[in-house]
């Protein structure tokens, strides 16, 4: 059986084999078209590599407040998650949190201490206005704020958008309140 890396050095060979054959082609057939095929190559190799050996900064998260909004589910439960593994202080936003979502009660019980859930329904000012009353009162000692939000809950409307009624589109899009942060309306983190 062959083993990944040895697997990976056959396709590799394949691939610049396959590669060198087209240029070959393109440089009897069409001159310009080599050159700036052979450019791109080696500009795209080049890029990788610089890519993969240039060193990888990290964020450390202690004293960090991240406010995620959307984690019952899918992307927003994930990083919720994933914050919280690197230290982070995360207010994961949910839907479902007061009335016992299956979401924010698997985040309760797989994290830290550091990851609370907060009941936020987006379309819904009054819960937007106490969510940001909730997070302020348990930011961590000493910081100046948040550090990072995420909005990630949304509405969700299947279909094509030229199909779609104007009730649904607005439903979709007057998502996040219209009134600017500092306004009488809204206030910001």
């Amino acid at each position: 059986m062959l083993k990944p890396l040895h697997l990976f050095y056959c396709a590799s060979l394949i691939g610049l084999t396959t590669i060198s054959g087209l240029l070959s082609l393109l440089y009897h057939c069409a001159p310009v078209l080599y050159y700036l095929c052979t450019g791109i190559l080696l500009g795209s190799v080049g890029y990788c590599a610089v890519q993969y050996l240039m060193p990888k900064g990290w964020v450390r998260g202690e004293g960090k407040a991240v406010f995620i909004t959307g984690c019952d589910s899918g992307f927003g439960f994930r990083l919720a998650k994933r914050l919280d593994s690197l230290g982070f202080t995360v207010f994961a936003g949910c839907l479902l949190a007061d009335s016992g979502g299956e979401g924010s009660m698997k985040l309760r019980a797989e994290c830290s201490s550091r990851l609370s859930t907060v009941q936020i329904d987006v379309t819904d000012d009054g819960q937007v206005q106490a969510a940001v009353l909730q997070v302020k009162d348990r930011l961590p000692a000493g910081s100046k704020g948040l550090y990072a939000l995420v909005n990630n809950a949304g509405v969700w409307q299947p279909g094509e958008i030229e199909w779609a009624s104007i009730v649904a589109y607005r439903r979709v899009m007057e998502v996040t309140p219209s009134a600017p942060c500092g306004s009488p309306r809204r206030s910001c983190l």
